[in-house]
């Protein structure tokens, strides 16, 4: 997502303070997981995020000067972040308008309802062919 729609995204390090060694060895272990999943599961990203690494106590004061003086180690790891209500007004004006998009000629644009509690399906045998709704604006 963070290539295919660069505006509403970002990359956001995360700093994970540890007390201990140990601590932080068990929170990079988990880290370095996370960041194997993301390197199997997306291999043809053009967009990579660093690989998890280890911070000492003066660049964790640095980061955090407020923090509490036990956190002598930090485990820091990317991830990424998006702007979730724009994503979705971006997608439902590409569902309904093509969003200025060339569409191709065989698409359809959607109608879109909001607040409306679904009811049943509406099916022909067996295959579904609409939905019945209530509209929670007008109890219609």
């Amino acid at each position: 997502m963070i290539d295919s729609a660069p505006h509403l995204t970002s990359k956001i390090p995360v700093v994970i303070p540890c007390t201990n060694m140990f601590q932080a060895c068990y929170y990079y272990v988990g880290s370095l997981v996370y960041y194997m999943i993301y390197l199997l599961y997306s291999p043809q990203t053009p967009t990579t995020f660093k690989m998890p690494y280890l911070i000492n106590r003066e660049e964790l004061k640095e980061i955090f000067p407020k923090l509490n003086p036990k956190y002598d180690i930090g485990v820091v790891y990317e991830d990424g972040s998006f702007n979730d209500s724009r994503f979705c007004i971006t997608a439902l004006l590409t569902a309904s308008l093509g969003n200025g998009i060339k569409m191709p000629e065989t698409f359809k644009p959607v109608n879109m309802l909001n607040r409306a509690e679904f009811m049943d399906f509406i099916k022909d045998k067996e295959k579904i062919t609409g939905v019945i709704f209530r509209d929670q604006l007008t109890n219609k």
